[in-house]
């Protein structure tokens, strides 16, 4: 998701610039901006998404650690959709886990 992004915004800076009239490759201005952002999204949306993982991970009663598993060159290709799928089919554990209680049920703190 955030590579598309990414890759989106990449896009775009190439539409803006080719449109311009006084556009000169290397003259900054939109090519700074639009890179800059597109790093920035890039880099908080792949954040996001591993906090994910981390937390769907111990949700599933495993370390969060398999995620690391990502940054393999190539292998990540084969991976993050098997990762997809695994994440989003198999259901959290019923029971309270080493890495929290279950989401969604709120210990009742009582009032002094």
């Amino acid at each position: 998701m955030s590579l598309a992004l990414g890759c989106g915004l990449f896009v775009l800076e190439y539409a803006i610039s080719e449109t311009s009239d006084e556009y000169e490759p290397g003259s900054g201005g939109a090519d700074l901006f639009f890179g800059l952002l597109s790093i920035s999204f890039i880099l908080v949306l792949t954040w996001m998404q591993f906090m994910v993982f981390i937390k769907r991970f111990h949700d599933l009663g495993r370390s969060g650690a398999w995620t690391l598993l990502l940054f393999i060159p190539l292998a990540n290709i084969l991976i993050f959709p098997v990762m997809l799928l695994v994440l989003g089919l198999i259901p959290g554990q019923s029971v309270e886990n080493p890495h929290g209680p279950l989401p969604g049920v709120a210990k009742r703190k009582s009032l002094p």
